[in-house]
């Protein structure tokens, strides 16, 4: 990175569905954990593990679309925001400017003189059976101005009911506790620096 400009964090992880966002967390908690790039992360990472906890509890509490329910999911993602920001401060700080140093945190940087718009959907994901049972593994091709990917599966006959979704900085993602005998669908899209970009179109496979 030039020497000239300052490495900055992007912020818009602050928009991301509650889904993308619990995933987006997690993603930054196990990069920065033991990451000698970051010793003693402030805030620490057990407060940011437990406001992920505590959001993932009131997003399926909320699924009935009780107002009380939504309102309690949307003060958790207040809550967990409010550790992310200082803990993007901190990772900024102490990243020495280095982009290389900066990727290992899990968070996206922004560099203005390279800022990319939203983001088009990226290939159909690649599917096959993974290395164990009950697994599949999903890989697509690198999207131009994607610092993550993000990669989500659903049964073929619930195709909106998203089981598992996960933020990756590759572009492949081998899915896990799976059951055999079903077809499940899988899907991936980019995030940069302007955000979530449009999903790639779905591929379904059946898992032994």
């Amino acid at each position: 990175m030039n020497p000239s400009t300052n490495l900055r964090v992007a912020l818009r992880f602050v928009r991301l569905a509650i889904n993308l966002l619990i995933a987006f967390c997690e993603n930054v908690v196990e990069m920065l954990t033991d990451n000698a790039n970051f010793p003693d992360p402030f805030p620490e990472l057990t407060e940011v593990k437990s406001a992920i906890m505590a959001l993932k509890a009131a997003a399926l509490a909320a699924m009935d679309g009780g107002r009380m329910a939504i309102a309690a999911r949307k003060q958790r993602k207040e809550e967990l925001l409010e550790l992310m920001r200082p803990l993007a401060s901190w990772v900024q700080a102490h990243c020495q400017n280095s982009l290389e140093i900066f990727t290992t945190s899990g968070f996206i940087a922004v560099r203005s003189r390279t800022l990319v718009g939203t983001l088009s959907a990226p290939d159909a994901p690649r599917l096959k059976q993974g290395p164990d049972t009950g697994t599949l593994a999903a890989r697509t091709r690198l999207l131009h101005g994607a610092y993550t990917y993000c990669h989500r599966i659903a049964l073929a006959s619930s195709p909106d009911v998203y089981l598992q979704v996960t933020v990756t900085t590759t572009v492949k993602h081998t899915f896990e506790n799976l059951i055999p005998g079903q077809i499940y669908r899988v899907d991936v899209c980019g995030i940069g620096a302007a955000g979530e970009g449009a999903y790639s179109p779905a591929v379904s496979h059946m898992v032994i």
